[in-house]
């Protein structure tokens, strides 16, 4: 089967979208015929009018004309208002397929991609590409059926004018497309120079303390002039490219032209040619010359932002290398019998089996690993950085798969229960919390809609984030923005105390604070760890004296256990 190219696939992406571009190509075939009937009315208007003067009848011409007028018009008006709806649709589109796929992808693939780049691809990629269908699109469409419709005028004008004309569309496609290929490459230093001069922007004004210290005012002037002098010489060298391609062309439509009127001109003297005939062809030579340059100019922006395309589709297809293999079997089974997703909750005893796990090849994390915790258990691991402790608790959280061997809870194998029956049971508190944009008592009740404020208030004073709450003038209404970084944690690891789940996995959460906001957390995680199997990578005595084992780890094996 031939692989779809890459606009090919934007296309199929976007496909519910193909009624709307069906009637805009049919509402450009309906604004051309109209400006060439427009023309051939200009036409008759001269011959009759002016060259002949005859009166008789223009009352009727001018009404038809207005009608033929407002008819453009209102078909004009249709199509921006296709074109502009369908941009709109095309980019919600993309980015809602890019996020959906987002959401579905394993905390792997965030690992390798950086957050920018992302936004970057979401944000700015999706607009190029939108913009791309918007004007080129368009403008492709207008320029293969304003060609056809301008040589059809030409040869029903002139048969003689308009082979002349062809002839010359391979010289101008010819010139069109040695430019563009330079304006191609242009571009691409264009992008680099910028991205240089922007990156040395950057980084001068972000450092500008160690700019200072390290006596580099002078440096950096002298970097960011070359930097911008470089950018200004690589624009330069395009703009003299579109100035010298500019004149070509006219040079070639003015030929054209030229050539026209001396031919013309002979038969207008013949009397086989009207004033009116002339003007009509010499219109319709510029168009036909505009349109065949619009054609080969929109297909090479199509080439260049092909980038853009490639890059969001990238993430439209990336796979997710944690697959929910259960959850698929379950759901298909809901389908056919009506049976409910597993959602058992756990006792919460945990063992690794041979585990191998490696994140680049050759470069092994785990080797043949096992580790048996029993439920209701509190474990703190602590090792020296690179050991394989946060690996551990990601293993469990399956946010990555190992490569060989098995992860059980309560004899379970992990990899083929759902997700969501993981999740259901596992809070992870990471070392920085994250919460999401709005208040306090959103991010708490956030995914628990079932419990109410009420008991929200009466757990957080149990964990002492009353006390804290409190310090701010709108209590449970204020946005998490305006609390430091040891509130912000309270008030993550009470949101996990509210999900109720059966296994805690901790990467140290009191690793950046003040002893007085760290006792606070201490009582938090004490009503947190209560009664459940807790795994805790440990950096600070007081996590590790609570333990009831510590584990030292090791170039990812136990070196100590008890």
């Amino acid at each position: 089967m031939k692989q779809k190219s890459t606009w090919g696939k934007i296309f199929i992406y976007t496909k519910d979208l193909k009624k709307y571009n069906i009637f805009k190509i049919l509402y450009i075939i309906c604004i051309v015929v109209l400006n060439n009937i427009i023309i051939l009315l200009n036409s008759y208007a001269i011959d009759t009018f002016i060259i002949d003067k005859k009166m008789l009848g223009k009352e009727d011409f001018v009404l038809v004309y207005f009608v033929f007028l407002i008819t453009l018009f209102i078909f004009s008006i249709l199509w921006h208002y296709l074109a502009i709806y369908t941009e709109g649709c095309t980019v919600i589109k993309l980015q809602s397929l890019s996020f959906k796929n987002l959401q579905n992808l394993s905390p792997a693939y965030f690992d390798q991609e950086a957050e920018g780049d992302l936004l970057t691809r979401l944000r700015n990629d999706v607009e190029v590409i939108s913009e791309t269908l918007f004007y080129q699109y368009n403008d492709l469409y207008f320029g293969i059926f304003g060609s056809i419709f301008a040589s059809i005028l030409l040869f029903s004008l002139n048969g003689k004018v308009g082979f002349y004309s062809i002839l010359l569309t391979p010289v101008l496609v010819f010139f069109c497309i040695i430019f563009v290929k330079k304006k191609v490459a242009l571009s691409e230093n264009i992008r680099q120079a910028v991205s240089k001069y922007f990156s040395v922007l950057n980084e001068r004004i972000s450092a500008i303390k160690v700019v200072k210290t390290l006596l580099l005012e002078k440096k950096s002037v002298v970097e960011y002039g070359d930097s911008s002098w470089e950018a200004l010489c690589a624009e330069s060298k395009k703009g003299y490219l579109n100035a010298f391609s500019n004149l070509i062309i006219n040079f070639l439509l003015i030929t054209g032209i030229c050539l026209a009127l001396y031919y013309m001109g002979y038969e207008n003297f013949r009397g086989e040619a009207s004033i009116g005939d002339i003007t009509a062809v010499i219109t319709a030579i510029e168009i036909y010359v505009a349109k065949i340059v619009q054609i080969v100019n929109t297909m090479s922006v199509f080439k260049e932002n092909e980038v853009a395309c490639r890059r969001i589709i990238e993430v439209i297809e990336a796979k997710a290398t944690v697959i929910d293999k259960k959850r698929e079997i379950i759901l298909n089974e809901v389908q056919s019998e009506g049976k409910n997703i597993n959602t058992d909750i756990v006792r919460g005893e945990i063992e690794f089996k041979n585990v191998c796990f490696e994140y680049l090849s050759g470069q092994p994390i785990l080797n043949n690993f096992e580790l048996k915790i029993d439920a209701g258990q509190r474990v703190a691991i602590i090792g020296n950085t690179g050991a394989g402790k946060t690996t551990i608790i990601n293993l469990l959280a399956r946010f990555y798969e190992p490569q060989e061997g098995t992860i059980l809870i309560d004899n379970k194998d992990i990899k083929e229960q759902s997700l969501e029956w993981l999740y259901k049971n596992l809070g992870y508190i990471l070392q920085k919390p994250l919460l999401l944009n709005g208040s306090i008592m959103y991010n708490l009740k956030y995914g628990n809609d079932k419990i109410t404020e009420e008991q929200i208030i009466s757990i957080s004073k149990d964990c002492s984030l009353d006390l804290l709450v409190h310090n701010h003038l709108d209590g449970y209404d204020t946005d998490v923005s305006e609390l430091s970084f040891g509130e912000r944690q309270i008030v993550s690891i009470v949101r996990t105390i509210i999900s109720s789940p059966r296994i805690v996995l901790m990467d140290e959460a009191t690793s950046s604070v003040d002893s007085l906001t760290d006792r606070i957390i201490q009582k938090a995680l004490y009503k947190l760890f209560e009664n459940k199997t807790s795994i805790v990578i440990a950096h600070r005595l007081n996590t590790i004296i609570n333990a009831d084992r510590i584990i030292l780890i090791e170039d990812g094996a136990i070196l100590e256990d008890g």
